[in-house]
């Protein structure tokens, strides 16, 4: 039985929390942004959706060039289908789309830098029709993922970040714009400390 990403990445999480604010090179990121995907099988259109998302990410620096990282996403409001048969009240909505990346950063400035990365994702959609007392189903796809994007430090511990990511399955195209704002624990955990102090 194949484990999604998206379990993985929950699993991870957890499982780094109690040692997570004690590392010093981890960061932790809320996101907002939007999901496009469409279909791309011409002999069995797919419909393409827009959804507005929200989400984390988390990740960890080996240096200012090299990071891994993980994120997971979710739709913040269900989309309308137009037209599915006999149930007009069919809705779909971005159930996730969970992912890991290696991500190499090339600094511009004391501030800004830019950075690429490559990795793999899965999104899943779940299509929910309201007549319907089967309630639906859930569609999964999943493939090599790429992207770029900018980071821009505020602080030695709060920073800004924008990406746009790319990846493709079988049959549909899938594009991610996200904009968040990140900490690096071990700093913000440095300071609570210093507090108390």
């Amino acid at each position: 039985m194949q484990v999604p990403i998206r379990t993985l990445y929950v699993a991870l999480l957890i499982g780094a929390l109690p040692n997570v604010c004690f590392a010093e090179n981890v960061y932790v990121e809320g996101l907002v942004g939007s999901f496009e995907t469409h279909g791309i099988d011409n002999q069995v259109p797919e419909p393409g959706f827009d959804f507005s998302t929200i989400g984390v990410r988390t990740g960890y620096e080996f240096n200012k060039h090299l990071a891994v990282e993980g994120e997971l996403i979710t739709g913040s409001e269900k989309v309308a289908l137009e037209s599915y048969g006999n149930y007009p009240d069919a809705s779909v909505n971005l159930k996730s789309h969970a992912a890991v990346f290696a991500r190499v950063s090339a600094p511009l400035n004391e501030r800004l830098s830019m950075h690429g990365r490559v990795g793999y994702a899965s999104l899943e959609l779940s299509n929910t029709v309201a007549s319907d007392a089967a309630g639906g189903y859930m569609d999964t796809h999943a493939g090599p993922a790429f992207g770029v994007g900018t980071k821009f430090n505020l602080s030695d511990k709060i920073y800004l970040r924008g990406d746009h990511t790319r990846y493709t399955s079988e049959t549909r195209e899938n594009r991610v714009y996200t904009i968040g704002a990140g900490v690096n624990l071990f700093q913000v955990a440095k300071v609570v400390n210093d507090l108390r102090d």
